[in-house]
C-alpha cells in the first residue's frame, strides 16, 4: 500500500498561515527592501540562505543545506557503518511578531534524508531475523523518507532594520515521516541451526531471505525515531 503524502494539507496550511500573518503585519513595505544573504551550519548541514522582507514583520526565506555524517551502529550483534545524509531546499515564512530579532518560522522543504548502512566485517555468527548464520555475508541497506517535509521553528535574526552583518539561528523540527527501508545481502553462509545442510548462496535461499525480511522490519522499527528531524542551525550573513 502506498503511504499517504502530506502535500495537499500542507499547501492549505501554508495558505491559511500566510493570510493570517498578512492580516497581522500592518502596512506593506517594498519587496526588495532589506534583503540578506548568509551562510548557515547545524543539524541541517552546511548551507546558504537568502531572505527578503515582504512586510515590516514578515520575511520570505529560501535555504539550501546538506551534510553527510558517518556513524557506527549495531543491530542483533551485527556491526554496521551508517552514512547519515541530509539535504534541505526549502522556502520559509519568518514572522517577527514584535518587529525585532525574534521570529517564528514555518514552511516546506524538499528533503533527501537518507541512511545508508553496510555490515562492516566477517563474523562467526550473524543473528538475522530469528536465526543464526555463519559465513561471509555482506548486508547493505538504504532508508528513505518523505521527499517533502513541513518545517516549524523559532529563532532570531539580528539587525532587522539596518544594513550590515547579522547573526541568526533556528530551533525546531522538520517532519520527514517514517522511513522505508530496503536491504540486500550477498555471500555464502551456513545455518547454525542446521549445519549438516552445508553452505549455501544467501541470494538463492528462500529461508535466508525470509529471515532477512524479518531483519529489515526490525531495522526499520529502529530507524522510526528519525521521522522527526531536529533543526538546530546558526548563521551569519550580510543585510543590504
Amino acid at each position: 500500500m502506498e503511504r499517504p503524502t502530506f502535500r495537499p494539507s500542507l499547501h492549505g496550511f501554508l495558505l491559511i498561515l500566510l493570510v493570517a500573518l498578512l492580516a497581522m503585519v500592518g502596512p506593506a513595505t517594498s519587496f526588495a527592501a532589506n534583503s540578506s544573504f548568509g551562510g548557515t551550519a547545524g543539524s541541517a548541514g552546511i548551507g546558504i540562505e537568502f531572505t527578503t522582507r515582504l512586510h515590516q514583520k514578515l520575511r520570505l526565506r529560501a535555504l539550501l543545506s546538506g551534510l553527510t555524517i558517518p556513524v557506527d551502529g549495531a543491530q542483533d550483534d551485527i556491526d554496521y557503518e551508517i552514512d547519515v545524509s541530509t539535504f534541505y531546499a526549502g522556502v520559509l515564512l519568518d514572522f517577527h511578531p514584535a518587529a525585532n530579532a525574534f521570529r517564528l518560522s514555518a514552511g516546506l522543504a524538499l528533503v533527501e534524508p537518507e541512511l545508508d548502512l553496510q555490515s562492516v566485517a566477517m563474523q562467526d555468527n550473524y543473528q538475522i531475523g530469528n536465526s543464526s548464520f555463519s559465513g561471509t555475508i555482506a548486508i547493505s541497506g538504504t532508508a528513505n523518507f518523505n521527499p517533502m517535509a513541513p518545517w516549524i521553528s523559532i529563532g532570531w535574526s539580528t539587525n532587522q532594520n539596518g544594513s550590515g552583518f547579522y547573526w541568526s539561528g533556528d530551533l525546531g523540527f522538520a517532519f520527514i515521516g517514517e522511513p522505508k527501508l530496503s536491504v540486500s545481502a550477498t555471500g555464502t553462509a551456513i545455518d547454525n541451526n542446521n549445519p549438516a545442510a552445508g553452505e549455501f548462496d544467501v541470494t538463492n535461499s528462500a529461508d535466508f531471505l525470509d529471515e532477512l525480511e524479518r531483519e529489515r522490519r526490525a531495522l526499520e522499527d529502529d530507524f522510526s525515531s528519525f521521522q522527526i528531524a531536529p533543526i538546530f542551525n546558526i548563521g551569519i550573513g550580510y543585510r543590504f
